[in-house]
């Protein structure tokens, strides 16, 4: 039971030291955010989450819905799971990068997974994914993960003229 208090009170000082809310500087203002999950639950949630942080956040619930909206429009970012039915979001991001021509520097991509194992996450960054993000996800780490993403690329057109300001200041 000790080890197990030791551990507790270690993710609780590490907690007490993560950013809350909009103190963390993630201003998403502006920021236009593809989320691609087939569980309706866990896009809802990272909508409202997002759109909290000031992002315009479309949720959709499969990869060919996804591929649709990413003929039709103009996203900063993408963040899609990775164990969905059909397309998964390995063969997704692969679509994205080959079959839509959207690199890196166009489109920077997080898989937000369940999946845990260093294989998974080697598997996402090598087919086309910038960030890895394991759930749960606290709000402030996905919040800063969609700003680094769009703040990583160097200068691109955006969907959103405030995110571009925001990326040349």
């Amino acid at each position: 039971a000790e080890s197990g208090q030791a551990t507790t009170d270690q993710a609780l000082a590490a907690s007490a030291h993560e950013p809350q809310g909009d103190d963390d500087g993630a201003d998403l203002k502006g920021i236009a955010v593809l989320l691609v999950d087939d569980d309706a639950d866990m896009l809802e949630s990272q909508r409202r989450l997002l759109e909290a942080y000031g992002a315009s956040a479309t949720a959709v619930n499969s990869a060919e819905a996804a591929l649709q909206h990413l003929r039709s429009g103009q996203f900063d970012v993408l963040l899609s799971d990775l164990g969905m039915p059909g397309t998964d979001g390995y063969a997704f991001i692969k679509a994205v990068r080959s079959t839509l021509g959207l690199s890196p520097d166009r489109l920077p991509a997080a898989a937000v997974t369940g999946y845990v194992r260093d294989v998974d996450r080697q598997r996402a960054l090598s087919d086309g994914y910038q960030a890895f993000l394991q759930r749960p996800v606290s709000p402030p780490t996905l919040a800063r993960t969609v700003f680094d993403l769009v703040h990583s690329v160097p200068a691109r057109p955006s969907a959103c003229p405030e995110a571009a300001k925001r990326g040349a200041a």
